[in-house]
């Protein structure tokens, strides 16, 4: 059942990893404290907090590089 004006884990998934890129490092650590809030209410299957979490570390990641640069 869909109900109208409500987003599903999958939109929610595909948002976050949108905002994610280009990110800065307290965008990420905005972003992941969302992601703990939606993981706590269940309104996301572990599957969907596994992508965003390796997402994460991928972005994240990228600032060890240019620090290390």
């Amino acid at each position: 059942l869909f109900v109208v004006g409500r987003r599903t884990g999958a939109e929610r998934v595909e948002n976050l990893l949108v905002e994610m890129q280009g990110a800065s490092l307290n965008e990420l650590r905005i972003i992941e404290k969302n992601i703990e809030r939606l993981s706590l209410f269940k309104m996301l299957s572990g599957f969907q907090i596994a992508r965003l979490a390796e997402r994460m570390n991928i972005e994240r990641e990228k600032f060890s590089i240019q620090e290390s640069e």
